[in-house]
C-alpha cells in the first residue's frame, strides 16, 4: 500500500516540475487559470493511471 503512494506521489511530482517548466517557459512567469486546469487535469491522470498500472503488477 505504501509503495503505491510512494509511486503516486513520485510521478506527481513529475508532472508538476514538467509543468512548471512548460509554465514558465510560455508564459515568463504569469500564471494563468489555463495552465493551472492542464496542470490539474495531468495530475489526476497520472494518479489514476499509476493506480491502474499499479492494480495490474500486483496481481
Amino acid at each position: 500500500m505504501l509503495k503505491k503512494y510512494f509511486l503516486q506521489s513520485f510521478f506527481v511530482g513529475i508532472v508538476l516540475v514538467i509543468f512548471t517548466v512548460i509554465e514558465h517557459r510560455f508564459t515568463s512567469g504569469n500564471s494563468s487559470i489555463l495552465f493551472f486546469l492542464l496542470e490539474f487535469i495531468a495530475v489526476l491522470a497520472t494518479l489514476r493511471g499509476v493506480d491502474s498500472l499499479y492494480n495490474k503488477f500486483s496481481k
